[in-house]
């Protein structure tokens, strides 16, 4: 069974080796058969340098989108390019550990759900300004999206790979532009995993309230 994981990346370079090679390491310690999807939503740094250096080493592609398209439109890119029996989408910034993508396969396994969502227990290094702006935001959503919003979810799930062609055939037909809200129409048959979500080790988020702002918009 092969897992894809793939991520969004917009000027990451500092933090896109750190993220391959461990997850190099706990998928290779785990005995899992994987690929890493690379997806560069229009970098101005480095990122696509670093994504080719790290492709020469196997098990990595990249996916170079034109422009910045945003986060949503990253992941599609990135759930497009999968081949894997199972796909795992999650942040660049190791905030999301790469560690918990074992758990999330043995979940999967164990349960036969299409959705396996890592739920933050708690944030270490997010002060009270950016707490207050992501639940803002999840709120706002929640109330204009057609289907209901998972609490303390972001960007970090696995999903079965039938679920990621559903979520792209929606997408060709003018759905979904908000996955963590479709999720939760498509995936019905979810479940959980708690985590604890570490603070950046590099840089600042790319995916800031502003462009929250916009997509919300």
């Amino acid at each position: 069974m092969l897992v894809s994981v793939v991520s969004p990346l917009r000027n990451e370079a500092p933090n896109a080796r750190r993220l391959v090679e461990t997850l190099h390491q706990t998928l290779r310690t785990a005995g899992l058969d994987y690929e890493i999807v690379l997806v560069d939503d229009g970098s101005s740094d480095a990122t696509w340098t670093e994504i080719e250096t790290l492709a020469l080493q196997g098990r990595v592609r990249g996916v170079r989108l034109s422009r910045s398209f945003g986060q949503q439109a990253a992941i599609l890119a990135g759930l497009a390019a999968a081949g894997g029996d199972l796909v795992v989408v999650m942040d660049a910034d190791l905030q999301d550990p790469p560690e918990l993508v074992p758990t999330l396969v043995a979940e999967q396994r164990k349960t036969g759900a299409s959705l396996v969502l890592a739920r933050r227990a708690s944030q270490r290094d997010v002060g009270w300004l950016k707490r207050a702006t992501s639940r803002l935001f999840t709120a706002l959503l929640g109330r204009i999206a057609e289907h209901p919003i998972h609490r303390n979810i972001g960007d970090f799930y696995l999903l079965h790979h039938d679920l990621a062609a559903a979520l792209l055939r929606a997408a060709e037909h003018g759905g979904p532009v908000f996955l963590r809200g479709d999720l939760g129409w498509i995936g019905s048959d979810a479940v959980a995993v708690d985590f604890d979500r570490a603070g950046r080790p590099a840089g600042r988020t790319k995916y800031d309230l502003a462009r929250m702002r916009r997509f919300a918009w």
